[in-house]
Parts: C-alpha cells; structure tokens; sequence
C-alpha cells in the first residue's frame, strides 16, 4: 500500500499531480477538507474505487464506499468526514478492482 502526498490547492494554484494507483491500494492523510482525484485512462473499462468506511453503525461494519469510474474519465471524490472514514493513523484507505491504467492524488482545500 503506498502513501498519496496531499497537495494543497492555493490560490497561486497547484500542479495537478497524479501517481499510479498501487495494486494493494493507496491512503492519504486525512484532515476532513482532503479529496482524491482519480484518472481512468483506459480506452473501454471502467474502473471501481473503494473507500473504507471505519465507523461502524449499530456494532456492524458497514461496506465500503464505492465509486465508479469510466473509461477515460477523472473524478474529483470527498471531501471525506474523519469520524467516518479515517482510520487509527488518521488516513483514509482506498482499493481498486483493477489499478490498470488507473492514476490517483490527494488534494486538500
């Protein structure tokens, strides 16, 4: 699993930096305002982005979050809540059905 950078939007702008997706998921750091960019570039696949949900409702581990991307697509996901999707280290973490052709970053407002 490897650690995302958080890019910090300013108003000078920043570089929009996106990593391949790594093939046992990735996390980022998490202060509630953080969202992740993700990339599909493949040419006819769509690809699904999985986001641990760690609270836990009624003594039961709710499923992941899941959000699908298409084939040639970037979506812009989060921000994500802390109380819900942080874990004890204070990260989000995120998998892939296929990192294939897939890009990734964490931005921060």
């Amino acid at each position: 699993m490897a650690t995302l950078t958080v890019n910090t939007i300013t108003r000078d702008g920043v570089l929009y930096a996106v990593v391949a997706a790594a093939a046992a998921g990735d996390q980022f750091a998490n202060d509630g305002r953080t969202f992740l960019a993700v990339y599909n570039a493949h040419g006819s696949a769509s690809r699904t982005v999985s986001i641990d949900i760690q609270q836990d409702v009624d003594d039961q581990d709710p499923p992941d979050r899941e959000v699908t991307v298409a084939a040639g697509e970037t979506r812009l996901i989060g921000p994500f809540p802390t109380g819900i999707y942080n874990d004890a280290n204070g990260r989000v973490q995120i998998t892939y059905d296929s990192e294939a052709d897939l890009y990734v970053g964490a931005f921060k407002l």
